[in-house]
């Protein structure tokens, strides 16, 4: 038995396989084959499909000599002829995809069904062919699944290219350019596209934004209401720039400094003090603890006093007449005895945490130390228990004040920036920020030098020590980005409060005022020269204009909150923004419509054009009838935020999500099944429920049999959601810089997947976030996941909507599905990009199957290569180590063994494109125009003639000289054809 399937799942695909073998009248024992697709966009699809054509070729001809064979049997005088290769399309039993691969897959497995059955539902019943048989007495005429099943054979053998009719291979090269294929007006469309989806998301951050910013500026505008004699005389001229300033420093750099200064420091000093007690005579003493009240006692002392402490009784800073706190009487302390106090009170705090926390843990080690998962403690135990539980609980206590002073900081850093831009708006100071701006300008020649000296990208001699990771620069663009846009929309707001006046005080012109540093203008002259001179400016300020009224902020505040609110009411248009509608289309048009020409020609020819025929649901394409082969596609669920600690999950930050006829799988040992013929496009639900035995770190809150009811999605969309490389979730390559950058700049292709339409039953208990939490983020959908985008904080199946991106992001050869299957031989089409044959998703994969399903992938070396292949192509297999450019031999080939603990021995065949100097000569001549060919980067998607042709070309070629004819050299040796038999 599988462990890593479950019993119905898996006995559901294999009679689906059966029955499609008794059709094309293969064993039903024979080795289970399955091919995968990798990743690698355009460049995968295209030599996947050159691969597939001779494929093809082999399955007519076996076909061809099979029906010439049956014609000839009543004839003595000639024998029938033997197949030349048993029907290879025929032997496939499953194919898996990701990414681009899943482009060619889906197309593949779009020919096998019939065109009417993509204009309406399934309605055909598989009985209706035995009950002619019956009736009549003769052989049934094919039915029209098992028609498309040889017309998938002759589209991908038909090259006719002549003008007279249009033909899926002819579509597909046509329109290789799937993302522009008409050109200019693509580019010109993409790029409209791009515009309205960019300003429709800044538009959602900038109504957020600015009603954030607008509440905040309540205390401002209460603060002149009805405290004006305060806010003004002891806040306002506090934090007034002094001249020649550069900022106007915002009041929220006084409670972020505040929450580090008294919560997250005494909360990280208490930790220290939780020191396991040493007994001297009976006597628990914490040496840390009494050394804090030591500090704090005379530090409060020389506070309140300002003297020294000395021995007397009562102490002086008991007695009722030093106690004078008011506000007045501290400011005129003086810093010393102010750094007293705060020592004192630091202390003093982080010893009321201590005791608190100690409390708590001695509760917990004697009802059995709850959180350490023993069984109950006697009282020897206690002590460790309990200090290792404080430990715990202050670590934990200290992490909510530390996000809460860091996000303080960040709007008090906003804030800064936002008012003191205003400001020096308001007085027409332009140079102080065009000098800026001009420095920037002169620092990016600068920049484009070093950024490849400092990443190592153009020097790999550079020390390690200079290098600078790109993840590191992501960072801190990103951050930068985001500062800057959040910035703006500060300075709108800061107009809004003071109505496009001068702010009280005039801060702007005080900051233009001569300072420690002449201020200077910058200008050109009549002659286009620069001119640098001092700033003309009288020094008489104007007093500046208060800020609104409270209720004429109110009619700002409650207008922006309303619209938020209904923004953020529904999560769609966090979808509708991205890229990925664009994107789906796109691969809808170029290769699912292509199929649609295999069986008739009325197809509608403008690729700009989308037809409801274009796409295909998931229960036509998995129809019980289909001839094709089960196809699994893969996409990647990212998890960035664990409930526990969970090292592999949080090192892979995804995990590998499937899609197949009966349901899909979730990482190594979660299956979710659904009913194809219960799903309901038009009401947006198919219900699903939770079969085997679910994982508590890829399911937390769903149990076996939990009913679910989740979005029903196209093949088109799973398509795309695979192959949406580019988007803010990267699987394990998810950092927080690069998602800020990525999520700003719209570059997002990933989709919210909602996997709870309705509330699931029953479910179990898990960590999550508190309700209130949960609230706003209901209220606030829409920019609750964005948020969640920016900062790459993905929850997995945590939440009720689960973010999907690019397969390839968790495993990229698409061999993951196969191998919890036990599939006994596998076709890898590795055609990931891999510019120095290093293999890095070949062992991303050998490293996935050892710990997901307990399964070794061994590579033959090169004696044994000699002695399993046969000698006739010998020469096309080696090593990894031997793909390197260097190596004579004309290597495309690799092989494996699959040991698998509680199934048959696997043989995996992995076969990845490599010019090797003896191909067609346009291949070659393509190769020397661009040296990089066959491994050139998978940003390019916009293929021309010569590089998709040579990328189908080389494909073809490759399966030729492994796949053909040649005689074997000797009787008891292995050549590649033999996967199929």
């Amino acid at each position: 038995m599988n462990p890593y399937i479950p019993e119905e799942i898996a006995r559901d695909e294999k009679e689906q396989i059966d029955a499609r073998r008794a059709s094309f009248g293969i064993a039903a024992g024979a080795p289970t084959l399955g091919i995968a697709l990798s990743g690698g966009g355009i460049r995968s699809a295209t030599v996947s499909l050159g691969v597939f054509q001779y494929l093809a070729r082999e399955e007519r001809r076996a076909r061809d000599a099979i029906a010439a064979a049956q014609t000839s049997q009543d004839q003595v005088a000639e024998p029938a002829p033997e197949a030349p290769l048993q029907r290879p399309i025929s032997r496939i039993d499953y194919l898996s995809s990701v990414s681009g691969g899943g482009y060619f897959g889906t197309f593949f497995g779009s020919l096998f069904l019939p065109n009417d059955e993509r204009a309406k539902g399934a309605q055909v019943a598989p009985e209706i062919r035995v009950a002619l048989k019956r009736i009549r007495g003769v052989p049934a005429p094919k039915t029209k699944w098992e028609l498309a099943a040889e017309r998938a054979s002759d589209a991908l053998c038909d090259t006719n290219f002549d003008g007279s009719r249009m033909t899926p291979m002819r579509w597909l090269r046509e329109n290789g350019r799937y993302l522009a294929p008409t050109g200019g007006s693509d580019y010109l469309y993409a790029v409209a596209v791009g515009i309205r989806n960019f300003f429709a998301l800044h538009y959602v951050i900038a109504v957020s934004l600015v009603a954030i910013f607008l509440l905040a500026a309540a205390v401002r505008v209460f603060g002149f209401a009805y405290y004006f004699d305060f806010w003004f005389n002891e806040v306002e001229t506090r934090f007034m720039p002094s001249p020649g300033a550069d900022f106007w420093p915002s009041v929220w750099w006084v409670p972020a400094i505040a929450c580090f200064a008294l919560v997250v420091a005494p909360v990280g000093i208490a930790f220290f003090l939780a020191q396991t007690e040493r007994l001297a005579s009976g006597l628990r003493l914490n040496l840390p603890l009494i050394t804090a009240i030591a500090i704090a006692i005379p530090c409060f002392s020389y506070a309140i006093t300002g003297a020294a402490p000395r021995l007397e009784w009562p102490p002086a800073w008991l007695r009722g007449d030093a106690w004078d706190l008011s506000f007045s009487a501290i400011a005129s302390w003086g810093i010393a005895r102010l750094i007293a106090a705060y020592i004192g009170l630091a202390a003093a705090f982080a010893a009321v945490l201590y005791l608190a926390a100690r409390f708590i843990a001695r509760l917990q080690a004697r009802d059995g130390g709850a959180e350490l998962g023993g069984a109950k403690a006697g009282k020897q135990d206690v002590e460790p228990a309990a200090t290792t539980i404080t430990r715990t609980k202050l670590s934990r206590w200290m992490m909510m004040p530390l996000i809460v002073a860091l996000t303080l900081a960040a709007f008090a850093l906003v804030d800064t920036i936002g008012q003191t831009v205003y400001a020096l708006w308001t007085v027409d100071a332009h140079s102080k920020w065009l000098v800026g701006g001009s420095g920037i300008a002169l620092l990016i020649p600068l920049l484009n030098k070093l950024l490849p000296l400092v990443t190592g990208s153009g020097d790999p001699a550079t020390k390690a020590w200079v290098r600078v990771p790109l993840s590191s620069l992501a960072f801190v663009a990103g951050v930068a980005l985001f500062v800057a846009v959040a910035s703006l929309w500060s300075v709108l707001t800061h107009a809004l409060v003071f109505a496009g006046d001068r702010p009280v005080g005039d801060p702007g012109c005080v900051m233009i005022m001569p300072g420690d540093k002449q201020v200077r203008d910058v200008s050109l002259d009549a002659a286009k020269r620069i001119v640098v001179a001092p700033l003309p400016r009288s020094e008489a300020c104007d007093p500046g204009t208060e800020p609104l009224y409270p209720a004429s902020w109110a009619w700002l505040v409650v207008p922006l909150l309303v619209i938020s609110i209904l923004t953020g009411h529904g999560v769609g248009f966090i979808n509708l923004s991205s890229l990925q509608r664009y994107y789906a289309g796109h691969i809808m048009r170029s290769y699912l419509r292509a199929s649609l020409f295999a069986e008739e020609a009325n197809v509608e020819r403008d690729v700009r054009k989308a037809t409801p025929a274009d796409d295909i649901t998931v229960s036509t394409y998995y129809h019980p009838s289909s001839l094709a082969p089960l196809h699994l596609i893969n996409a990647t669920l990212n998890q960035t935020v664990m409930s526990g600690s969970q090292l592999v999950q949080r090192d892979r930050k995804g995990m590998n999500v499937a899609i197949g006829p009966y349901g899909f799988a979730i990482g190594s040992r979660n299956f979710v099944s659904w009913d194809r013929t219960t799903m309901d496009y038009k009401l947006q639900r198919c219900p699903a429920t939770v079969v085997g035995k679910p994982d508590d770190s890829a399911l937390p809150r769903y149990v076996a049999g939990t009913q679910l009811v989740v979005e029903p999605l196209s093949i088109g969309n799973w398509c795309a959601i695979s192959g949406a490389a580019f988007t803010t979730g990267h699987g394990k390559g998810t950092t927080l810089g690069l998602s800020l950058l990525l999520a700003l700049t719209n570059v997002r292709m990933g989709y919210w997947w909602n996997a709870e339409v309705e509330w699931p039953h029953p479910t179990r208990a898990a960590p999550g976030a508190s309700r209130w939490v949960q609230t706003l983020a209901g209220v606030f959908g829409t920019q609750s996941y964005l948020l969640n985008e920016m900062f790459a904080r993905y929850y997995g199946t945590r939440r009720s909507h689960w973010y999907l991106s690019d397969g390839g992001h968790f495993e990229n050869t698409a061999v993951y599905e196969l191998i919890r299957r036990r599939v006994e031989r596998i076709i890898v089409l590795d055609n990931g990009h891999d510019a120095d044959y290093a293999f890095d998703d070949v062992a991303n994969l050998v490293r996935k199957a050892r710990i997901d399903f307990d399964a070794e992938i061994e590579f033959f070396n090169s004696v044994e290569l000699s002695a399993f292949v046969d000698a006739s192509v010998r020469k096309y297999f080696g090593t990894p180590e031997e793909f390197k450019a260097d190596h004579p031999d004309p290597v495309y080939a690799t092989l494996a063994r699959v040991r698998y603990k509680d199934a048959a021995e696997g043989l995996m065949l992995v076969l990845k494109p490599r010019v090797a100097g003896i191909e067609p000569l346009d291949i070659l001549n393509y190769k020397q125009a661009s040296p990089d060919f066959p491994q050139q980067s998978t940003t390019d998607q916009f293929y021309d003639e010569a590089q998709w042709e040579s990328y189908r070309s080389l494909g073809y070629w490759i399966a030729e000289q492994l796949f053909g004819e040649s005689a074997p050299a000797a009787a008891n040796k292995w050549v590649p054809r033999m996967m199929f038999s």
